[in-house]
């Protein structure tokens, strides 16, 4: 990411690499995802990549006790890089007025999700090392 290549990538790839980076590679380390929500490579990414990838960050916390303040966080800095999209909207506007119906909508929609889950590229590269090494 620190890398100055990384600014050659093509945008769907750092798209691809900060959502298997935050959403899998750091699940539940909070600080160091906030991290890289405020590092000039993700603040380069335009508005609406970076709304998404907040979002979904946020969703992964719906459905964690205890893990509300980091999910309404997350979501109201999503909702303030892009305040006209549907599903953000969506998202932060109920979890204001119901959260509980909003984790469940979400929880359901993940669960649906998880029956195509895809491999990190970053665990791929370590199972790949480990067979040639």
């Amino acid at each position: 990411m620190d890398s100055p290549r990384f600014q050659d990538i093509p945008l769907s790839q750092k798209y691809a690499f900060f959502y298997d980076f935050l959403v899998v590679d750091l699940k539940s380390r909070v600080p160091d995802q906030v991290e890289v929500f405020n590092s000039p490579p993700f603040n380069g990414l335009p508005k609406a990549q970076q709304a998404r990838l907040l979002r979904l960050t946020a969703n992964c916390y719906l459905s964690e006790d205890g893990q509300w303040e980091t999910v309404k966080r997350f979501q109201r800095s999503s909702w303030k890089r892009a305040p006209l999209d549907p599903k953000t909207n969506f998202v932060f506007f109920y979890l204001c007025w119901v959260p509980k119906i909003t984790r469940s909508v979400v929880q359901s929609w993940q669960v649906a999700r998880r029956k195509g889950d895809q491999v990190s590229p970053f665990e791929l590269a370590i199972v790949s090392n480990k067979q040639t090494g």
